[in-house]
């Protein structure tokens, strides 16, 4: 038995073939059902075909790309196209200085971002970013291409505890260091500051290392990696 023949087992799909993609997209049409299943109560006509039409047309979205955020967020065939989806899909058009691809990239990495309120929610963060921290337009559109769910991280509870950290005594680092450590490794700030970022600052100090000093991946590191490091650049 050849080895190509071996390799495929009865009821899997011949992965370089058609059946693979109707596989998937059969695949994530039963999760999209099963996770939500008022999709099945809105009308073709008035729900879907307009905001399907609205992410094809007017965003520019790849069917992939359209396929991302429906599975993830199937919710987004109902929400309004005026209030909601345009009204977002323009805000970031303008803060990412009309560049559609990445407009497009963001919304397909989180598309959770039109289930947050644009005013209370959204901007609030933004202008913390922008005015607080000092983030340039450039240096904001890096890092939320890169990790658009920073946007669905509590501000008061998650963002500015970190960022304060960061730019307190304890780390202290200047705002344009800590700027140049989140765009560099966005992924930063979905660590736990008690369990991770505190403790591993401490180990630094402890072995006479400024953050600063040290890769901008040292907080995502796996344990031992980071062990390695330290015990390699410690300074006692």
């Amino acid at each position: 038995m050849g080895l190509a023949r071996a390799g495929k087992r009865r009821g899997v799909p011949d992965t370089n073939g058609d059946d693979a993609i109707h596989h998937i997209i059969q695949q994530r049409t039963k999760t999209m059902l099963l996770r939500f299943p008022n999709v099945l109560g809105f009308s073709v006509e008035n729900n879907i075909q307009p905001r399907i039409h609205f992410f094809r047309n007017e965003v520019g979205c790849s069917v992939e790309q359209l396929g991302k955020i429906l599975w993830r967020l199937p919710e987004a065939l109902g929400y309004s196209m005026e209030n909601n989806l345009r009204a977002k899909i323009d805000y970031f058009k303008i803060l990412f200085d009309n560049d559609e691809d990445d407009v497009k990239n963001f919304i397909t990495r989180n598309p959770n971002i039109f289930s947050n309120n644009l005013q209370r929610n959204i901007m609030p963060k933004i202008h913390y970013f922008t005015h607080e921290i000092g983030f340039t337009q450039k240096d904001l559109r890096t890092f939320l291409v890169e990790r658009p769910q920073v946007l669905s991280l509590s501000l008061d509870n998650n963002i500015v505890p970190k960022m304060s950290y960061y730019l307190g005594d304890q780390v202290g680092l200047t705002k344009q260091e800590l700027i140049n450590f989140i765009v560099d490794k966005p992924g930063q700030l979905s660590f736990n500051l008690e369990t991770r970022i505190k403790p591993r600052i401490q180990i630094l100090k402890d072995h006479g290392i400024h953050l600063r000093d040290a890769p901008v991946t040292i907080i995502s590191r796996s344990d031992k990696s980071f062990q390695k490091w330290v015990e390699e650049n410690s300074m006692n």
